[in-house]
């Protein structure tokens, strides 16, 4: 009932939506607008799931987005496995 329109960065498996947020999700007015995007979007059956951008020009930078992947990965594979629990 709400007239608010976004745009997700990916939308996985219908309702999981997994945003890559870059530097300017860290401004305080930015921060504020995507915790109202983020409680509208839960409110409306959605999962929100931020992962934080680094840069991937070194091996280092390769890695944490590797590791942040595999987080997320492990995440959604949590989410299935409570979903079959509960249908």
């Amino acid at each position: 009932n709400d007239n608010s329109n976004y745009f997700l960065d990916f939308l996985i498996d219908g309702n999981i939506d997994l945003e890559i947020d870059g530097k300017q999700h860290k401004y305080t007015d930015r921060a504020e607008s995507d915790k109202v995007r983020d409680e509208l979007l839960s409110k409306n059956g959605y999962t929100v799931y931020r992962v934080e951008w680094n840069e991937i020009n070194t091996e280092v930078g390769k890695q944490h987005m590797k590791e942040k992947i595999e987080t997320f990965l492990k995440f959604i594979g949590l989410q299935k496995s409570l979903a079959q629990n509960f249908c």
